[in-house]
């Protein structure tokens, strides 16, 4: 009966909320972001916030960011956005949110890279 309880609880353990990267759920598609939290560590980084703003995952490692295209690439929760620009992990993806955490590869030197939380709505 012990065993019984156990496979139970394994087999409802796992929710679509702990979806990331080879569950059901696909980063491809548009993503509205809701929430930005932007910390610059003291650097002189101007940031806008992406509140608002949406951004389109497409097939084939394109990224539309409003009006603007770039790259990104994922290899397991790890992404790359612009070549390098941005990097980061996915550390929830599911059917109807996405959250990265982003570290922002500008140079500083003696200070570290400003980083940028970002949640998103599926659209």
């Amino acid at each position: 009966m012990l065993m019984c309880i156990a496979s139970l609880t394994a087999l409802t353990a796992c929710s679509e909320d702990d979806t990331i990267g080879g569950g059901n759920a696909s980063i491809i598609g548009k993503w509205k972001c809701t929430v930005d939290n932007y910390n610059d560590n003291g650097n002189d980084f101007g940031h806008d916030s992406f509140v608002g703003n949406t951004w389109e995952f497409k097939d084939g490692g394109v990224l539309k960011m409003g009006d603007e295209m770039t790259t990104y690439t994922i290899d397991g929760n790890d992404i790359v956005i612009a070549g390098g620009m941005e990097y980061g992990t996915v550390a929830k993806l599911t059917s109807s949110t996405l959250i990265l955490d982003l570290t922002i590869n500008a140079t500083h030197p003696g200070r570290p890279y400003p980083t940028d939380h970002l949640e998103f709505a599926k659209q």
